[in-house]
């Protein structure tokens, strides 16, 4: 019975699969529900044949997102786990052997993985160690490294790789590939592997055995080799992390620096560049360096090359900046005279912010540095101040920030070096003193100033009006003296002109008299609204703004 139903459902999805070749069709058969009858088959009871038609039609369907959509409300990832074998590299179902059903389940993985609550929820179902096991056999190699790839992009999920046999495993496949590509799929999971520090340790070796480091002496040898520019890139990822695998670099900085200065490669001095400057070691000698290999006039060159990219300038003032945390070479760094090759790049380069965050960094170090170089770089590199003090109005809160911090030190540095510079320490603090003011207090002072322009319309306006309401009670005032009984020409103060009834016999002067009393009101009101709107401190659009800028 139960092969009968198997058979009849196998007729029925593949006269389905053979007319969804039409799009109409298809949209027509995803309205009917066909996707809920199609994972509803995934079971460990289903025959071989009708899973993997199932799995060819879902893989069909999948690349358009109503569909996968439709398969995750439905739990195809659950129904997915069931069809790979936890152990052996010959995926199966839990009945059969076919290679077909693994292959064909990591193709459809691989078209779901592109979604982040896909790729979580294939990590809380336990694909991955299923996935890794897969990767084992040559046969499922690539569909395999790919899943594993996007399930890489998620930093929660770079952790969880840890225990398994993933990174043993792939590089085995780097090493012994011998002069054979290994696939450009497997060198980027590995780059993506490497950001994470505890995969890290594990590439490099097991920290505290014989094998420490042996991982990292292979990559090294196999970049320099080839002159590879990606396994450099995972040799770089690897030297970001602080800890026991950084030390291990040491002995290999020679190395790096001749292969940085002798090869043809750009994009292999690039990571060159970048393993370097992530070496900011205090037992590392950066000034013995520099001496030994000449490398002060290279990075000039560089840095001055109009053929050179920005990224390698980048680079460059990131590893002049790991060197000046060394003090001896600092001052090396500042009697080469490129400080001031810096200063015409960030002078030509000011609206690119990760390099203009990277020179005021460089700065920061000179300043933040022992006395001598401290006065040394404010002395002979005054703009570098200034250029600092203009900074710190920039869009970007990190340089903002950055600056202000350097610009503390040189404010006070009268206090600490009081033989800096007799001309312009002086000008320097007060210039300072008062760029920080602003800096701080932009959001008061743009109120206070358009408090004081508000102010000034009304002082205007009252004065306006109140000329008017003068020039209406002189009038009232020359109508009531000609009104006089005795007939003179002066008007009485003392008079009572209620008492006058000719006053208001006529409708001009009843006009006149309420014209100039609605004048009167109309004015006080007026003052007395603008001083309750003047009064107390003007509410402020600081919240606004934020919320502004988090928006767009």
């Amino acid at each position: 019975m139960k092969r009968n139903a198997d058979d009849w459902k196998t007729v029925c999805f593949y006269l389905l699969l053979n007319l969804s070749e039409d799009p109409k069709v298809e949209q027509k058969m995803r309205s009917k529900g066909v996707i809920k009858l199609l994972v509803e088959a995934l079971t460990p009871e289903s025959g071989n044949d009708l899973v993997i038609l199932v799995l060819t039609f879902l893989q069909r369907l999948s690349v358009y997102i109503e569909n996968k959509n439709d398969m995750a409300l439905l739990g195809v990832i659950g129904k997915l786990s069931f069809l790979l074998s936890e152990d052996g590299v010959q995926g199966h179902l839990f009945q059969c052997d076919d290679p077909s059903v693994v292959n064909l389940s990591l193709r459809l993985l691989f078209n779901l993985s592109f979604d982040p609550d896909l790729r979580i929820a294939m990590v809380k179902e336990g694909l991955m160690p299923k996935i890794v096991t897969a990767m084992g056999d040559e046969r499922h190699r690539h569909q395999a490294v790919c899943v594993l790839y996007h399930l890489s992009m998620d930093d929660k999920c770079k952790s969880m790789f840890t225990y398994t046999q993933a990174i043993p495993l792939l590089m085995k496949f780097l090493l012994d590939s011998d002069e054979d590509d290994p696939g450009m799929e497997v060198m980027a999971l590995i780059i993506n592997l490497a950001a994470n520090r505890k995969n890290a340790a594990l590439i490099c070796g097991t920290v505290g055995s014989s094998r420490e480091g042996l991982g990292l002496k292979l990559l090294l040898h196999r970049a320099f080799k080839t002159d590879d520019p990606l396994i450099m890139k995972i040799i770089r990822n690897i030297a970001q992390h602080d800890g026991p695998t950084k030390h291990l670099f040491i002995e290999f900085v020679g190395d790096l620096v001749e292969k940085m200065k002798d090869s043809p490669n750009e994009e292999l001095t690039l990571e060159c560049l970048g393993v370097l400057g992530n070496l900011n070691l205090p037992e590392l000698d950066w000034s013995l360096v520099t001496d030994e290999y000449e490398l002060f006039p290279w990075l000039k060159q560089k840095l001055l090359a109009g053929d050179s990219e920005d990224d390698v300038r980048l680079e460059i003032i990131v590893l002049l900046g790991t060197m000046a945390g060394d003090d001896v070479c600092a001052s090396h760094i500042l009697k080469s005279g490129i400080v001031a090759n810096v200063l015409q790049i960030l002078n030509a380069k000011q609206e690119d912010d990760e390099l203009v965050l990277q020179i005021v960094y460089l700065f920061h170090r000179f300043v933040a540095g022992k006395t001598d170089m401290r006065e040394g770089f404010m002395t002979n590199y005054s703009d570098a101040i200034h250029y600092m003090i203009d900074l710190m109005h920039d869009a970007n809160a990190e340089i903002c920030k950055l600056c202000d911090a350097t610009l503390d030190i040189v404010g006070v540095s009268k206090i600490f070096l009081p033989l800096l510079s007799r001309n312009c320490d002086s000008e320097w603090a007060a210039r300072i003193k008062e760029e920080k003011f602003q800096h701080h207090n932009a959001q008061w002072l743009e109120m206070v100033s358009q408090l004081k322009d508000r102010n000034k319309a009304v002082s205007r306006r009252n004065s306006l009006m109140n000329s008017s309401g003068r020039e209406s009670r002189d009038a009232l005032y020359d109508d009531a003296s000609s009104l006089d009984d005795s007939g003179g020409n002066s008007y009485d103060p003392q008079a009572n002109l209620l008492d006058r009834a000719a006053l208001f016999a006529g409708s001009d002067s009843e006009d006149t008299g309420k014209a100039s009393s609605d004048s009167e009101e109309f004015m006080d009101a007026n003052l007395i609204d603008n001083s309750r709107k003047n009064a107390g401190r003007p509410k402020s659009r600081y919240n606004n703004r934020i919320a502004a800028r988090a928006e767009q």
